[in-house]
């Protein structure tokens, strides 16, 4: 049996420095390929350029008149978008949706601790219209156009052994949204038979999550967060007109150990105009329930309902 020579013992640690040379290579060598990539798609793209495009591609793909009013990029960093306004689909009338303000904010992850953290989501001033003519709805003429020669799918119903136990999300990176806002949001849903609408609508929070462990702090609800806000709902159609002012949200929190607490509150005060003489109504309600993934548990720890 021939002995091993000199070049044949050193052949493998030589090739394993190769290995390290080359890992260490694309680590520093990554920063700068973003950065030169993030370079040449801004020298391609201008604000205007990107904003023209989003408009000439956005109206192909609804089949409706997509408007921005103003778009700021910054590939580092963030993109703020002004005056968003998606128009009615042929044979509408009123506009689907309009945004006044759109802020997303980003930190570009680094090559050794890929991470997606985003420290600020937010929009304010939203308008959203579901318009219904003879022909159909401007959401369905807009699917339509999404999805030319499709039909939507029916939703496929749960069986109950799916439903058995609880299941927490298990995130593979960790993902951080330090603050998310939604707010003063307005809905309006137009028929030939009725028209209702509700303004002062909004959502708030955070979220951290990795793995099993996942902090979250969601304020879903009408008016705003603080209780100063009030949302006003209304109501028409012939011979029923009615009028609400309320104010109330579902919140969730987590600390990140398998806990979940949902709290809900409503009060609303509804006044209604008919043939007939109706009161005032006054309506309370709130609940608190905690869910534990860990010993997968559901308690109802207070609930409350009041009319008068």
């Amino acid at each position: 049996m021939t002995p091993p020579t000199s070049s044949d013992n050193t052949a493998k640690p030589r090739g394993k420095r190769s290995w390290v040379r080359r890992l260490l290579l694309a680590v520093v060598a990554f920063p700068f390929l973003v950065a030169f990539g993030f370079f040449i798609v801004r020298l391609v793209f201008s604000d205007e350029r990107l904003r023209g495009l989003i408009e000439n591609q956005g109206t192909k793909m609804l089949g409706a008149p997509v408007h921005i009013g103003k778009l700021t990029l910054s590939l580092l960093h963030e993109i703020t978008i002004e005056g968003l306004v998606i128009g009615p689909p042929e044979g509408f009338t009123k506009d689907v949706l309009r945004v006044d303000y759109a802020h997303l904010a980003w930190v570009v992850p680094k090559p050794t601790n890929i991470e997606v953290v985003l420290p600020d989501i937010s929009a304010h001033g939203i308008s959203v219209v579901y318009e219904q003519r003879a022909a159909g709805t401007n959401v369905e003429a807009i699917q339509k156009n999404l999805r030319p020669g499709q039909s939507p799918q029916p939703e496929q119903e749960k069986s109950a052994e799916s439903a058995k136990t609880i299941d927490q999300p298990d995130l593979p990176v960790r993902v951080a949204v330090t603050h998310f806002e939604i707010s003063d949001t307005r809905a309006e849903a137009l028929t030939p038979e009725m028209h209702c609408s509700i303004d002062k609508m909004a959502i708030a929070g955070s979220f951290d999550g990795y793995r099993k462990s996942i902090a979250l702090d969601l304020w879903i609800g009408l008016g705003d967060r603080q209780g100063e806000g009030r949302s006003t709902a209304a109501f028409v159609k012939p011979g029923v007109d009615v009028a609400s002012t309320q104010r109330g949200g579902v919140g969730v929190r987590s600390s990140g150990f398998g806990d979940v607490a949902v709290t809900m509150d409503f009060a609303a005060t509804t006044n209604v105009q008919a043939p007939y003489a109706l009161p005032e109504l006054e309506t309370r309600a709130n609940a608190k329930i905690n869910v534990n993934f860990i010993e997968q548990k559901v308690s109802l720890e207070e609930a409350f309902l009041g009319l008068g």
